[in-house]
């Protein structure tokens, strides 16, 4: 992430110095950052997104809907104060980074079913190789990217309105109802708005190409990286449950290697839960296949339940 941002610094000094910022913590710190600013562009680089995710399912933060009436465009408001908070037309980008298993954890309840989750394009990104003493990027390929996209600054700023190429429009029209199919569970979920997610990006790469009009070619190379976060949402979310209640059942028990017994899972939700419901999750987990009993020991050779993620190495 340091060597994009170096990039941005050296395309664009000023709004990289001014414009990026990191910290999300609250809805109504958000706006009344932007509010402060004469400038409302804000790009937020959350290396630690788990941490952000955590504040949002905070009772009473308002940090996910106002992330969602940001993506969505229009000005930005919170009513619910002394002092309300308006902020008008604001652009707001948020670059983040979570683990998997983090992310399956805080994202199998409501912040994925509401819509946060799809208003975020997922990138699964690893390891290639092995750099036992650091690589840094050439600096004239560097300096060549940073004119490049100076470049493609300047002409996006002249520009109000980007329109599509005949070609692009056949094709757009063409692939819209593959593209506009919801699927089931998380997956759909956190997939459902692939059309503004498209062309976006193809508008994004027309800019760069210098041209006002997407072109075939620009829709086909969005296309191709939202299929990769399209895969990226399938290996998150695609066998994830809907429940709720499910999804915290089967991040706890993806932790234990031994399984938990009914009334370690009970203390799971602080004892909150009812019995009924628990054990409707469990059945429901077990019939997807998701979970299994195994048989364990509760003293003086008493059988004790336990449950164990079936995706636990050996199971």
């Amino acid at each position: 992430m340091s060597f994009v941002l170096d990039l941005m610094r050296v395309t664009n000094a000023e709004w990289a110095n001014d414009c990026v910022k990191s910290g999300l913590a609250s809805g109504e710190g958000l706006i009344a950052a932007l509010q402060n600013r004469s400038d409302k562009r804000l790009l937020l680089v959350e290396p630690e997104f788990s941490r952000v995710l955590k504040t949002a399912e905070r009772s009473g933060n308002v940090l996910s809907d106002v992330l969602r009436q940001a993506w969505d465009g229009g000005n930005l408001d919170v009513l619910t104060r002394n002092s309300p908070l308006h902020v008008q037309a604001p652009h707001v980008s948020v670059l983040a980074h979570i683990t998997l298993d983090e992310l399956r954890e805080l994202l199998t309840d409501i912040t994925t079913l509401n819509g946060f989750a799809n208003r975020f394009l997922w990138v699964h990104a690893s390891r290639h190789k092995l750099l036992p003493d650091g690589e840094r990027p050439d600096a004239g390929v560097m300096s060549s990217f940073a004119g490049q996209m100076r470049s493609a600054l300047e002409f996006g700023q002249t520009r109000e309105l980007i329109t599509r190429t005949k070609q692009a429009t056949e094709l757009w029209r063409s692939i819209y109802p593959s593209v506009s199919i919801g699927h089931r569970g998380l997956f759909g979920a956190a997939t459902a708005r692939a059309e503004p997610h498209i062309m976006r990006l193809a508008c994004i790469y027309a800019l760069l190409d210098h041209e006002i009009s997407v072109s075939a070619d620009h829709l086909h190379a969005a296309l191709t990286v939202w299929h990769y976060c399209e895969d990226t949402a399938q290996l998150l979310f695609r066998d994830a449950p809907v429940n709720p209640l499910e999804g915290r059942i089967l991040a706890a028990l993806r932790g234990k290697e031994n399984g938990l017994t009914r009334t370690e899972l009970s203390a799971v939700f602080s004892h909150n839960q009812s019995t009924a419901r628990i054990s409707g999750a469990l059945e429901s987990l077990q019939s997807q296949g998701r979970i299994r009993e195994v048989a364990g020991s509760g003293g003086r050779g008493r059988p004790v339940e336990h449950w164990v993620a079936c995706d636990i190495k050996g199971v």
